[in-house]
């Protein structure tokens, strides 16, 4: 198949050297948050399983999570581990997993970082613009945040940052590739926060494509799962 994730292929070396990961808040209220991690594998070799080890605050408490397998180890730190779809990272290449919860009013990103067995620091993800300062949050082109919730049932959201205002067009498809339905078809404001709503309505349960693209030949592709 043509997914980047799963097994890796053999007589390849993988490599020791560390990815990135970055993390970021998709959103937090006055007492929940979601939160979504990416490894980017900036070497020359690929990533074969992984694991990644953080812990947060007292005052945070994870529930949710997708596309990996959390456990809480007893000293209330998470370990977290590939699923099958995304064990491997080929060079180049980069995977998302996501996690929500809920806090008392205090929140902070994970303490800690342990990728393997090798420490690692957790880089924020953001792209800074240079040219001005209020542009700090914004991407350099488009950036498509994971559905949640994931699989879904009445609904399901992604958070779409824009770094200039352009037309975009979101679309569904399922996976024989029929164009479902058209979910936005116009111009959106540079923005850190558009949310994309895909609603269950008259759609069957499985598997679809989310697809967004700007007017500046940025695209990217979100799997959403509609429940039965």
């Amino acid at each position: 198949g043509g997914d980047t994730g799963g097994a890796c292929p053999d007589g390849v070396a993988p490599t020791t050297q560390l990815p990135d990961i970055d993390f970021r808040f998709l959103s937090v209220t006055s007492s929940q948050f979601v939160a979504l991690v990416r490894i980017t594998n900036n070497t020359s070799g690929f990533i074969r399983g992984w694991s990644l080890q953080f812990s947060l605050i007292e005052n945070m408490t994870v529930g949710r999570h997708w596309e990996s397998v959390f456990t809480q180890n007893p000293d209330g730190s998470y370990l977290v581990t590939n699923i099958e779809s995304n064990a491997c990272i080929p060079a180049g290449e980069n995977i998302t997993f996501g996690f929500d919860g809920s806090h008392d009013g205090t929140f902070a990103e994970p303490l800690g970082c342990a990728f393997g067995n090798q420490s690692c620091t957790f880089l924020r993800l953001v792209q800074v613009s240079n040219e001005s300062d209020d542009a700090g949050q914004l991407p350099t082109g488009l950036e498509l945040g994971m559905p949640y919730p994931n699989p879904f049932h009445a609904e399901t959201r992604l958070e779409l940052a824009l770094g200039a205002t352009s037309h975009v067009r979101a679309t569904l498809w399922d996976v024989s590739g029929r164009l479902v339905r058209v979910v936005h078809d116009g111009v959106l404001s540079a923005s850190a926060s558009h949310a994309l709503r895909v609603g269950a309505a008259s759609l069957s349960p499985g598997l679809y494509l989310v697809r967004v693209e700007d007017g500046q030949g940025h695209a990217e592709t979100r799997k959403i799962l509609l429940g039965r």
